[in-house]
């Protein structure tokens, strides 16, 4: 079963919105905007939705969020717009200036900022879906997250599939499927230096925790 078969079964929720289209006598494009940070996972994301922009009628637009906290922050950006340029895709990036290095709550404030800035563009351009990268891995990260800060285990869930205005096709594809899937194809991405540091604690989840309960439970956190 290659990548796209699998995204096809995940994208009940496009399927949908292409039936309705059709239904209604929509001619307009379904709107896309894909969050795209330059790394694996988007960029993997990015590419298989322009391969799908014609079965579903689709109309991509790719947003670009630099939070101006690392160095290669404008070189990502200009990466991001490269490809932008290269599938003749709306390219439109937002540049924090709220954000600064060491600040309480750092990751928290950024993805809020991230979040209302993605609607508020949407809006803008009339409504349709917001998707993001999140793959297999960031849920299981997320649901250990919340686990180790004591959630209830009646609201120990995960990220979903569609809430909202956003959708997260990927959240059953491991990143060594996406990144085996770009080397495949030739296709480039950036690396996140800042996701080796085990300052914050998604981290060291991914980078010590995750590691260990693979070996405790044989393989058996997927």
């Amino acid at each position: 079963e290659n990548l796209l078969q699998k995204l096809h079964k995940n994208w009940e929720h496009i399927q949908l919105a292409a039936k309705i289209k059709k239904k209604n006598n929509i001619k307009k494009p379904l709107t896309v905007l894909v969050s795209v940070s330059g790394g694996c996972d988007s960029v993997a994301l990015l590419h298989l939705l322009q391969r799908q922009r014609n079965l579903f009628d689709l109309e991509p637009h790719i947003l670009h969020f630099n939070h101006q906290l690392r160095p290669e922050s404008a070189q990502e950006q200009d990466f991001v717009k490269s490809i932008a340029e290269l599938y003749d895709i709306p390219f439109h990036h937002k540049t924090a200036k709220h954000l600064k290095s060491g600040q309480s709550a750092l990751q928290e404030s950024a993805r809020e900022w991230r979040i209302e800035e993605s609607r508020n563009l949407l809006n803008f351009l009339g409504g349709g879906f917001i998707a993001t990268g999140h793959q297999a891995d960031d849920q299981i990260e997320t649901l250990l997250l919340k686990w180790l800060r004591g959630t209830h285990i009646s609201n120990l869930q995960g990220m979903q599939w569609t809430s909202e205005n956003f959708i997260r096709p990927l959240l059953n594809f491991r990143k060594t499927e996406l990144k085996e899937y770009l080397k495949i194809n030739q296709l480039k991405w950036m690396e996140d230096t800042s996701n080796q540091s085990t300052a914050y604690l998604r981290n060291r989840v991914r980078i010590e925790l995750i590691p260990l309960l693979e070996e405790l439970t044989r393989q058996g956190l997927h």
